[in-house]
């Protein structure tokens, strides 16, 4: 008959082992998924804009992106894209200059934009990032779609959207008619990143 020493002995095993399972299962249900590093020699985000009717493009130099996804796990997986706005770069001084100015981007008080996801969602072309950008101060909601692009530990993402400037006070006082430069803005995104 077993004593009461290892009676107690016994149950103290499988007390630490249900604690061990217990452990084990709440590690594997809280890990996030695998976080992504965005190469930035091979990635991109560019602005396209009217002036007076006629396209142009502007290029954000620099930026840093915080990218946590799996596709098997969308619910879990997110975004965050913080862009130096001084870096716009659309190849003529003076409309950069405007541009980084009080009545357009005021980068003197607003430096960054920063795009958030929200949540992740798989589409029949490919997902659709449902987040909020965030400018001069004001958070507006916005859904980014795009597409992605497998290749061994890497992958290439490419999407875009179309912003109202005016919703985040970019055009003031003159500019805020589209008469000279236009209300829509597409903002097109292309990034390279490994795991």
């Amino acid at each position: 008959m077993p004593t009461k020493d290892l009676i107690g002995r016994r149950l103290r095993l499988v007390a630490m082992a249900a604690c061990a399972a217990i452990a084990g299962w709440t590690a594997s249900a809280s890990a996030e998924p695998q976080s992504w590093a965005v190469d930035p020699a091979e990635s991109e985000i560019v602005f396209v804009a009217t002036q007076l009717g006629a396209p142009f493009e502007g290029v954000f130099c620099r930026f840093e992106a915080d990218i946590r996804f799996d596709q098997d796990d969308l619910p879990n997986s997110s975004a965050t894209v913080t862009i130096d706005v001084a870096s716009l770069d659309t190849g003529e001084d003076q409309r950069d200059g405007q541009a980084k100015g009080p009545e357009f981007f005021d980068v003197a008080n607003h430096p960054k934009a920063i795009f958030r996801t929200s949540s992740i969602t798989k589409t029949d072309s490919g997902y659709v990032a449902d987040g909020s950008l965030e400018m001069k101060g004001i958070t507006k909601p916005v859904q980014l779609p795009f597409t992605l692009d497998f290749s061994g530990s890497g992958a290439r993402m490419s999407g875009g959207l179309v912003i109202d400037r005016t919703d985040w006070t970019v055009g003031t006082g003159e500019w805020l008619s589209g008469d000279t430069v236009g209300l829509n803005v597409e903002i097109r995104i292309d990034l390279s990143a490994s795991k």
